[in-house]
């Protein structure tokens, strides 16, 4: 049995697929200014976890593309392990990556996730708490990935996939089925609900619960800051199309 976790900014939530149904779901949320992985350990979480997905965006969690020369498949760990191990800042890191063809190109383009030891040390711990042992660390963007090819649609052509959070947005662009892109940009849904914060003079939590509920029918005024933030979006987007044709 694995459960998957996803660690956001204003919530944990659950997911459990056993035999290929859907068993557990749940949402809980994290207070205003509370470390994410503090409030892991304290969230009322249903029973022992067992084995744990975890899916998160950390600034101990990074991401980078590497070019690599032409190598046998079975020598590019050590390769990819030796070409980061400096990547921590001196801390002892965790070390991922994913193959991606490169178009044109004989060079080996490497999505790397480079994560450092203390903060898988500290996602243990947390899940220990509830009866849970971490099995593996994603980041948001290749999980998007993930769940798009879980969905077995058999797509060919060029796809963008995008997920909009609070505090990011994260991009994964596929060719016939292939991951070939990732980027994750500081940019997200918290700018419209400080904007409506401010516009409705009341409190950021009671501001995200109101932009929830908000659609065709919201009063001008909100609908305008509805406007320039799905504006906002559009033009990330656009740009990390612009910079991956140049990268690709």
């Amino acid at each position: 049995m694995l459960t998957t976790v996803e660690i956001s900014s204003r919530a944990i939530r659950l997911c459990r697929v056993e035999n290929g149904r859907l068993t557990l779901l749940e949402s809980f949320p994290v207070p205003a200014g509370t470390d994410p992985l503090q409030a892991l350990a304290s969230a009322p979480l249903p029973g022992a976890l067992g084995r744990v997905r975890v899916v998160m965006s950390h600034g101990d969690l990074l991401l980078r593309t590497m070019m690599q020369p032409p190598s046998p498949i079975e020598r590019l760990g050590k390769l990819v392990r030796f070409e980061l191990q400096g990547s921590g800042d001196g801390e002892p890191v965790a070390i991922t990556w994913h193959l991606v063809r490169a178009g044109g190109s004989d060079d080996m383009r490497l999505l790397t996730m480079v994560a450092k030891q203390r903060l898988i040390t500290e996602l243990k711990k947390a899940l220990a708490i509830h009866g849970g042992k971490l099995t593996a660390l994603i980041h948001p963007a290749i999980g998007l990935y993930q769940a798009w090819r879980g969905m077995d649609e058999g797509e060919s052509g060029p796809g963008l996939l995008v997920d909009v959070g609070g505090q990011n947005i994260h991009v994964a662009l596929v060719q016939d089925g292939e991951l070939t892109f990732i980027r994750t940009q500081n940019s997200g849904m918290d700018d419209l609900v400080k904007q409506v914060a401010e516009m409705r003079s009341m409190a950021e939590a009671d501001a995200s619960a109101l932009v929830a509920k908000l659609g065709k029918g919201a009063p001008g005024d909100l609908h305008e800051a509805i406007k320039r933030q799905v504006g906002q979006v559009a033009g990330v987007l656009n740009a990390n199309i612009r910079f991956a044709k140049t990268q690709l």
